[in-house]
């Protein structure tokens, strides 16, 4: 997947995302719907992690962007099915929670590195090592809480 950003930290994180979601993980979950992406979501904010949310709580949304989108509390999905086909990934998602989880809007910082290795830890332990080892080839260097 090719993205276009001013962002080069950004483009090292999407590239080594992208090179673990190629790997088609099994057990990796597949949603079907938005409410089982809400029911997703509010399962993972229930769970106790290193990276407390922000204050505010998580919404998901369609919209008629191509990608998904984390923006203020909101997480918004592509409306068109072979576009939601993209998003659908429990991957991409923890990915947009991540900013949540961070207090972020669009950065791609260590802070929000630090919480989705965080998140892929606890919620697709089988995933974790693979992406670590991709963020590292990518030079993302990031701390990852106890």
């Amino acid at each position: 997947m090719i993205r276009y950003t001013n962002d080069p930290v950004a483009e090292r994180i999407y590239a080594a995302e992208d090179k673990v979601r190629q790997a088609n993980l099994v057990g990796e979950r597949w949603f079907r719907t938005l409410e089982e992406v809400k029911a997703y979501v509010a399962d993972v904010q229930r769970r106790t992690w290193a990276w407390q949310p922000a204050a505010w709580g998580v919404d998901v949304r369609w919209h008629n962007k191509q990608t998904a989108e984390y923006l203020s509390g909101v997480i918004y999905l592509p409306q068109l099915p072979v576009l939601f086909d993209l998003a659908r990934r429990e991957l991409v998602i923890l990915h947009e929670l991540a900013h949540h989880f961070a207090g972020l809007i669009h950065e791609h910082d260590d802070v929000f590195v630090a919480a989705f290795v965080d998140l892929v830890h606890g919620m697709m332990p089988f995933a974790a090592e693979r992406l670590q080892r991709e963020l590292t080839k990518q030079g993302v260097t990031y701390v990852r809480q106890p």
